[in-house]
């Protein structure tokens, strides 16, 4: 009784924390404007599975949101409910096989990853698809042990989900293969039959959620073709694996998602579950498959795109932190009293680090950057050139590194920028093989940055996702005649 109340409160806790500060702007995030008039309207573009538009119809159906502000809060809340959802799921699969401490340890450290915590304020995919994939390898294992039907059908259950929350998790296919290669206990024929069950099944719960396929094939194949194609083509940058050795993810995404002592040490605890596959249990040995599946095929494709590719790993945060607390278990198990305390002390530490980082980047959610642009343009009267992520609205134009080319009919005052548009142009100047736009764009930012006045906005604590990015204003009618530095200003007050 007393742990199922921990787990609760546990669960209660991480919920609360995935829909605090989940009003903000809608206009934050590029795509959730989109998402709101399509769950609103009941329309879609099939560039994503639609479990997450009819969760949050279903939910809308009920509260009769009033305008796309509170339509965007409630696909926030459900990718919130799916994120706390994860935090269960993650103690469950964790408290079987390494007790209900390291279970703990397991699930708020997940709960309190910046990663996950963050884009749980989103309405976005990501969440569902973690959860989703979590479900379909835990009834994976299941099925591997004892090929019933009952569990073919949880199986396809599961499966037909994780599909309908996103393409990504085609990934499972590839993860489900090896698993029959490499974990299943039986020939891999022996699950034939019942395999192609529990793949009826994923189909038929894939079009009970996305229906609107039936009537609309052509528009479902070609949002399916264009990410298709985008994977494989790159956004905005190109970015290939071997020029950053496989690890653009682990430097970008994982060490900033996770912090970077956590991040480290997970990632070393997973290499040392591989050594030692053959010691883990058939759950273990299908989340490391996952794990490896989940971050190489990201790492495969050159689509990383800016500010948010972060994203893309989230599917791989809850595995690496579970073999963490798995590692720290076995060395527990096998050190005197004092090494234990010190190994507890460590791993307070290293799990509760990406906690302070976590709750530092809730409380600035609602104390965005672009709140300084507007205090400014109300100061400062004049006509401004906004470009993307740079205000609580739609943008003037989609960046302004054409300058007055892509003004309005008339002459601007002020341009203003952000680090999530310039940011991904001053990066590809230090990557290969980028279309010359790129190398353009990037010293057309740099000649603007040096060549005015310009009063550049800092968040408090750090950008993040699509949170606080940092804003250059630009005063056009002051010239520099020289390189100049920006004058700097930090947005938001110390956190109580």
């Amino acid at each position: 009784m007393v742990e199922w109340l921990g787990v609760v409160a546990l669960v209660l806790c991480a919920a609360g924390l995935f829909v605090a500060s989940n009003d903000f702007s809608r206009y934050y995030h590029s795509d959730e404007s989109k998402k709101a008039g399509f769950t609103a309207d009941f329309v879609q573009d099939f560039k994503h599975p639609l479990l997450l538009l009819q969760a949050t119809r279903l939910v809308n159906a009920r509260v009769q949101a009033e305008d796309l502000q509170a339509v965007t809060r409630l696909g926030r809340s459900v990718s919130a409910m799916a994120a706390a959802g994860l935090v269960l799921l993650m103690y469950l699969l964790a408290r079987p096989r390494l007790g209900v401490a390291a279970g703990f340890a397991v699930a708020a450290g997940v709960a309190l990853s910046p990663i996950i915590l963050i884009h749980a304020h989103y309405f976005k995919e990501d969440l569902l698809l973690t959860f989703f994939c979590y479900l379909s390898l835990l009834a994976l294992a299941r099925f591997l042990a004892e090929p019933t039907q009952h569990l073919a059908l949880l199986l396809g259950l599961a499966t037909g989900l994780a599909f309908s929350s996103h393409y990504k998790s085609l990934l499972l296919g590839v993860v489900y293969l090896l698993a029959l290669l490499l974990v299943a206990p039986r020939p891999a024929r022996a699950y034939v039959r019942l395999g192609l069950d529990a793949a009826a099944a994923a189909a038929v719960v894939f079009l009970i959620v996305n229906y609107p396929i039936l009537w609309d094939p052509a528009g479902f194949l070609k949002g399916f073709l264009f990410e298709g194609e985008h994977a494989l083509s790159g956004h905005g940058l190109s970015i290939r694996p071997l020029e950053h050795l496989f690890s653009f993810h682990l430097v970008n995404s994982l060490i900033p998602g996770m912090t970077l002592p956590l991040a480290l040490a997970a990632v070393a605890a997973s290499l040392w579950a591989a050594v030692n596959f053959d010691k883990l249990d058939r759950l273990e040995r299908v989340l490391l498959l996952f794990i490896a599946v989940a971050y190489f095929v990201v790492e495969l494709s050159p689509t990383k795109p800016f500010p948010d590719f972060q994203r893309y790993v989230i599917p791989a945060v809850p595995g690496l932190i579970y073999f963490f607390v798995k590692l720290l278990s076995r060395l527990a198990a096998a050190a005197s009293a004092h090494k234990q305390l010190l190994l507890g002390l460590g791993a307070l530490t290293l799990l509760g680090y990406p906690g302070y980082v976590s709750l530092n980047l809730l409380y600035d959610l609602n104390r965005d950057t672009r709140e300084a642009v507007a205090a400014f343009v109300e100061q400062h009267p004049g006509n401004y050139v906004f470009e993307s992520y740079t205000r609580d609205a739609w943008a003037t134009v989609h960046d302004i590194s054409g300058l007055a080319a892509d003004a309005p009919g008339h002459e601007p005052d002020f341009y203003v920028a952000s680090s999530f548009m310039y940011g991904r142009y001053f990066a590809g100047l230090n990557m290969q093989d980028q279309v010359p736009e790129v190398y353009d764009k990037a010293g057309r930012y740099a000649r603007l940055f040096s060549g005015f006045h310009c009063v550049e906005i800092r968040p408090r604590f750090r950008s993040f996702a699509f949170s606080n990015p940092v804003l250059r204003i630009v005063d056009l009618r002051r010239p520099t005649g020289r390189a100049s530095m920006c004058e700097v200003r930090f947005h938001g007050g110390a956190m109580d």
